[in-house]
């Protein structure tokens, strides 16, 4: 009896079983996908200190299969960011394509920690950087 099969990850976004067909029925290759992949961070976000009124982005990139969705929250609040909101008027905070968050003319209120959730259907990750405000340049 000729079998042969071996799983293999292609990349770090999908998984597969390669299947072999015996040379008598033409040596064929299949590929059969094997299910989701949970998200990953490829970025993550960093600590950063910021003067009032600057401009300041977190950044943050996830892989995965489906590719996840990423949001932002601050911590203690209820309100998400994604990045297929449109933009909201006289909001100083939005979210890239990409996943990074961007807030504008940032504040003293604005301090204390950002959480970055990607999640897709394999499941979620969750990771947070703090922003820490100056008043000097």
């Amino acid at each position: 009896m000729w079998c042969c099969w071996r799983t293999r990850v292609w990349s770090s976004t999908a998984l597969f079983k390669e299947t072999l067909s015996p040379p008598s029925a033409g040596g064929k290759m299949i590929l059969t996908y094997l299910g989701a992949v949970p998200p990953t961070f490829a970025v993550r976000p960093r600590n950063q200190v910021v003067s009032v009124g600057r401009t300041v982005t977190f950044q943050c990139e996830a892989t995965g299969n489906p590719q996840p969705a990423i949001f932002w929250q601050r911590e203690g609040s209820e309100s998400l960011l994604f990045s297929y909101q449109p933009p909201q008027p006289f909001s100083r905070l939005s979210v890239s394509q990409m996943g990074s968050l961007t807030i504008t003319d940032v504040q003293r209120p604005d301090v204390g920690f950002y959480i970055c959730q990607a999640l897709n259907i394999a499941g979620s990750v969750i990771t947070k950087a703090l922003l820490e405000v100056t008043d000097g340049e």
